[in-house]
């Protein structure tokens, strides 16, 4: 850090990070140009500073404290620290900075490239899981194959462009296919999106559609333009499940790790929706809880990416503590058989 934007001298009332015996008091620069760092990025550290506290039962470090962990960072990765609230950095003594590396640390240019390359709907050599990660119609046709019937159909692939192959390389428009499908309800959705974006259902009924929350067919029609979609079965899910938020599908993340040839169990949670969201992603606002291994049933708080945890759904009002999970085991050995492939 520059010397000229900040005034330090040693102090031992309050450790950084999570167990240096010495930590720095700073006076925090009045402006984005004392501090040495664009507009942007200084108004991206006020929020975060200015955020409430994830965790609100523990003592926080003093605000210049925390605008110092955020400069070092930038320095340190040249990227803004966006999980520091999330991960409890800004707490005194609870978790160590120097434990965590950026996920973007010395691939930044790389990460830029693939992104347009991606969006340009162009393909470029990466690693296979990559591709399974990020392209919803690969890792759906790569899942029925291994294991046909767990995923939702897919019934239609709209290229970028808005159109539908029927045979090889014969092409009809996608909002007339779109006509032709069964009567009921789908989902559309981006195969390269994420964190909920664009997320349109569709209920077809007599060779004619209506889509959610006044969009109209130029809306899905720009969408297609954009970038390519798929359109798969609309789920109901078991009432345990639709009973946390029932506007959304609310889903189990369970991770697992392999090693010596078989799979184990790391961690999971429970992502729901909140409001009237149709998705439970985070980045949509919706909270994550964890659950207990062995008897399947939530724990005590939902997580949020950007406000403090809380002991109740804000919609269904339901108390995680001891919540059951339906189908707890079964869902368990599902993961571990599928870690296989």
């Amino acid at each position: 850090m520059d010397k000229e934007n900040t005034t330090m001298k040693n102090d031992t009332s309050t450790p950084r990070g999570g167990g240096d015996n010495t930590s720095q008091v700073i006076s925090i620069p009045q402006d984005h140009h004392s501090a040495g760092i664009s507009e942007r990025t200084w108004n991206i550290f006020q929020k975060i500073l200015d955020a409430p506290s994830l965790y609100p039962e523990r003592q926080r470090k003093p605000r210049e404290q925390r605008f110092d962990d955020l400069m070092r960072w930038l320095k340190k990765y040249r990227y803004i620290n966006g999980s520091y609230n999330e991960y409890g950095m800004d707490i005194v003594g609870f978790e160590n900075e120097d434990e965590y590396v950026e996920h973007y640390t010395g691939h930044l240019e790389a990460f830029k490239t693939y992104q347009f390359y991606r969006m340009k709907n162009s393909i470029i050599p990466r690693p296979l899981n990559a591709v399974l990660s990020d392209d919803k119609f690969v890792f759906s046709s790569y899942m029925e194959s291994v294991c046909p019937g767990i995923v939702p159909k897919t019934f239609l692939y709209v290229h970028q462009g808005g159109k539908v192959a029927v045979k090889p390389g014969i092409f009809t428009d996608a909002l007339a296919a779109i006509k032709e499908l069964p009567d009921g309800k789908y989902v559309c959705k981006p195969t390269l999106g994420q964190c909920g974006r664009n997320i349109i259902i569709i209920t077809v009924k007599h060779h004619h559609f209506t889509l959610n929350n006044g969009l109209t067919v130029d809306d899905i029609k720009k969408g297609f333009e954009k970038e390519p979609y798929i359109i798969q079965e609309f789920l109901v899910q078991h009432k345990l499940m639709e009973k946390l938020n029932p506007s959304s599908v609310n889903t189990l993340r369970i991770i697992t790790t392999k090693f010596n040839h078989s799979s184990h169990l790391f961690t999971a949670m429970v992502r729901a929706g909140t409001t009237d969201s149709l998705v439970d992603n985070a980045a949509a606002g919706g909270t994550f809880i964890g659950i207990d291994f062995d008897s399947g049933k939530l724990q005590k708080y939902g997580c949020y990416h950007d406000k403090p945890r809380e002991t109740r759904h804000p919609v269904s009002g339901i108390s995680y503590e001891g919540y059951q999970i339906p189908f707890w085991k079964e869902s368990l050995e599902l993961v571990k058989y599928l870690h296989i492939f």
